[in-house]
């Protein structure tokens, strides 16, 4: 942190942004703390956690071992073209893909506009039977979602520019969506597409008509 931010001293329990941090250095925070210790941290649990005790706590509860499967990944498509790492990452996907599971609801009840305390609202529609999701900031960010397994969905960007995600769905006990979040389909991603920073929740209905 001292190195980051340029202060020092630097006490466990001081706060990141206290200390002059912001957006982008917090970007280059979660990319060091991946190449350090292979932990993939949202950008809110940094502003949950922004201190270094929290974080370590983090990483902890984690268990992330020092070789994981990215090392495997990243032996596999060694020496590979982009197209063909890419094949060898969905194969061994879909070799784990529980294809024959069930969305939890039915496909109507996914639609609906969600937002993000940070990027803000994105919708997912029906069209011909079939779920559509949209970035509503986003102009160009249309994907065509297909059940992947259970609560989980790939988004298929029409724009083939942009890298395909994974939207996984969590229920509250009443069978409610209570949120759903992003990963990308590939692990070998831009790191520009930060999906994982996305926490998307059901925006509240308002009642047209009311003075």
């Amino acid at each position: 942190w001292q190195e980051l931010l340029g202060v020092q001293p630097v006490g466990v329990y001081d706060n990141f942004f206290d200390l002059g941090g912001h957006s982008l250095l917090a970007t280059q925070l979660i990319a060091r703390l991946h190449q350090s210790f292979r932990y993939e941290m949202p950008l809110r649990k940094l502003f949950e956690a922004p201190t270094i005790a929290g974080i370590a706590e983090l990483i902890s509860a984690a268990a992330v071992p020092a070789t994981d499967d990215m090392d495997e990944l990243l032996k596999m498509v060694e020496g590979l073209s982009e197209e063909a790492a890419a094949a060898e990452i969905m194969k061994k996907q879909e070799a784990g893909r529980a294809a024959d599971s069930k969305p939890s609801l039915a496909l109507d009840k996914y639609a609906g506009v969600y937002t993000d305390p940070w990027y803000g609202p994105v919708t997912i529609r029906m069209e011909s039977g079939k779920l559509v999701f949209t970035l509503d900031h986003t102009p160009k960010a249309i994907a065509d979602l297909q059940h992947w397994q259970y609560g989980t969905f790939k988004a298929h960007w029409r724009d083939r520019t942009i890298e395909d995600a994974f939207l996984t769905f969590t229920l509250k006990p009443d069978g409610a969506i209570d949120h759903f979040t992003m990963v990308a389909v590939s692990p070998l991603a831009d790191f520009s597409f930060d999906y994982q920073d996305l926490y998307l929740t059901p925006m509240k209905a308002t009642t047209a008509g009311k003075n």
